[in-house]
C-alpha cells in the first residue's frame, strides 16, 4: 500500500483454462470443474471461489513449483497427467509459442477474475512520483503514436481497454 503507482497500467491479467486440442470440455463456472483434474502453480491465487474449490478437492489438483512451473504444467498437460491447467492468458500465449506447441493446447474458457498490471515504485525513493508520471506519459504517448499496438502485435496481445 505504500508503493507509488502510475496512473496508467501496462496491461491486464486474467486467468484462463487450457486443455489439449480436441477437448470438448469448456469452463462454465465452478460446477463445470467437478469432473476434471487440474494443474496449478503452488503459491498462486486463482481467486477466492476457485481457491476454495481446489482446497476442498485436493484429489483433483496437482501443484508444481520451481524455476519454470508453467513449462512443467504444459508438459504434464500434453502428457495427459491432468485434464486442464490454469494460467494467465498473456503469459500462456507467449509460453505456448515459445515452446512451439501452438495448436496442441486450446483455451477452454476464461475466469471473470482480472487485475490491472502496474509497475510500482518505492515510496522511499524521492523520485518515485516523477518516475510514475514519466511511465504514465510514456504509455499515453505509445498509445497515441500507435507504437503500443505494434508492440502488442509482436507478442500476439490485444489492447486491454
Amino acid at each position: 500500500p505504500d508503493f507509488v503507482f502510475p496512473e496508467e497500467e501496462f496491461g491486464v491479467s486474467r486467468y484462463a483454462f487450457y486443455a489439449i486440442r480436441g477437448s470438448l470440455w469448456r469452463y462454465a463456472g465452478i460446477k463445470s470443474l467437478q469432473s476434471k483434474e487440474f494443474g496449478l502453480i503452488k503459491g498462486y491465487s486463482y481467486g477466492e471461489e476457485l481457491n476454495a474449490y481446489f482446497e476442498q478437492n485436493p484429489q483433483r489438483v496437482q501443484y508444481v513449483s520451481g524455476s519454470d512451473p508453467l513449462y512443467q504444467n504444459i508438459k504434464k498437460l500434453l502428457a495427459g497427467r491432468f485434464d486442464v491447467l490454469i494460467a494467465g492468458e498473456n503469459v500462456m500465449t507467449y509460453k505456448i509459442k515459445q515452446m512451439g506447441v501452438e495448436g496442441e493446447i486450446i483455451n477452454v474458457g476464461v475466469t471473470d477474475i482480472s487485475a490491472n498490471l502496474y509497475i510500482a515504485f518505492s515510496s522511499i525513493n524521492k523520485n518515485s512520483a516523477k518516475y510514475a508520471e514519466t511511465f504514465s506519459k510514456g504509455i499515453r504517448n505509445l498509445k497515441k503514436s500507435g507504437e503500443l499496438y505494434q508492440i502488442l502485435d509482436r507478442y500476439e496481445l490485444q489492447y486491454w481497454k
